[in-house]
């Protein structure tokens, strides 16, 4: 499968990498992203307004990890239930 990464690589500037990606269909879940958002911490990132030491050690950086998706596939079985919901990969919770 082929990924998606948006990356922040210096203020207000996002780049997209591809990135092929090995899924391991027993174990994993599977999310199609429907919307996205830049959390408010990243938003500093995004401006610039971060001291220069903390964006040299911070960038590149992923930015979005709060999303609202379509469950593609669940083999665990965790979200069987689901059919869409929102997910934060930062705090690993769910909220339908």
């Amino acid at each position: 499968m082929i990924n998606q990464i948006y990356q922040l690589t210096k203020p207000k500037f996002i780049n997209i990498k591809y990135q092929e990606e090995e899924i391991d269909q027993e174990n994993h879940i599977l999310i199609r992203p429907n919307y996205m958002a830049v959390c408010h911490a990243d938003q500093r990132y995004y401006q610039g307004k971060r001291d220069p030491k903390i964006l040299a050690k911070k960038l590149p950086m992923a930015m979005i990890h709060e999303s609202c998706g379509t469950v593609i596939s669940d083999p665990t079985g965790y979200l069987q239930n689901w059919s869409e919901g929102c997910y934060d990969s930062k705090s690993t919770t769910y909220a339908k």
